[in-house]
């Protein structure tokens, strides 16, 4: 069997890793001397155009005509109460409409409508609006439904 020898740690010759500049540059222990003939020229810096950022802004598919006729069967009735909304209350309240809307027209178009989902889309746009009563979002979303199946 083979006899286990110690290894003394100071005669190892491991290369270190040492940072110049932006470059990590391995070297012995004894370190490299970088001779007169090696350096390289000075660099010249090129000036570099600025990069234009993009804004987020999401790019919205044209409104079909579908689309447009669910945005005014939703409308109906609501006037009075989207005015009675303050400007960030109405903001919102007309966005969430409009993606009601396009998921609507999105709906219609499958082979298979579900009258359920539909429903559900129009009751959860009409309870964005604030102190309104579950029995009107029932009954006016039905009659919603109903119109809109009439559309298509």
């Amino acid at each position: 069997m083979p006899e286990f020898k110690p290894i003394n740690p100071e005669k190892l010759s491991v290369p270190t890793p040492e940072i110049k500049g932006d470059a990590l540059e391995t070297t012995s222990p004894e370190r490299r001397q970088v001779a007169p003939a090696e350096k390289s020229a000075p660099e010249t810096q090129v000036p570099v155009a600025p990069i234009a950022i993009p804004t987020e802004t999401p790019i919205t598919p044209p409104v079909t005509p579908l689309q447009r006729q669910i945005e005014v069967v939703l409308a109906e009735g609501l006037e009075d109460l989207y005015r009675a909304l303050n400007p960030v209350e109405q903001e919102k309240f007309r966005k969430t409409g409009e993606i009601t809307a396009v998921k609507i027209s999105l709906l219609l178009q499958k082979v298979k409508i579900k009258v359920s989902e539909i429903l559900k889309l129009i009751q959860e746009w009409l309870s964005t609006i604030p102190g309104v009563n579950k029995y009107f979002i029932e009954q006016t979303s039905k009659i919603k439904v109903d119109k809109i199946f009439k559309l298509h």
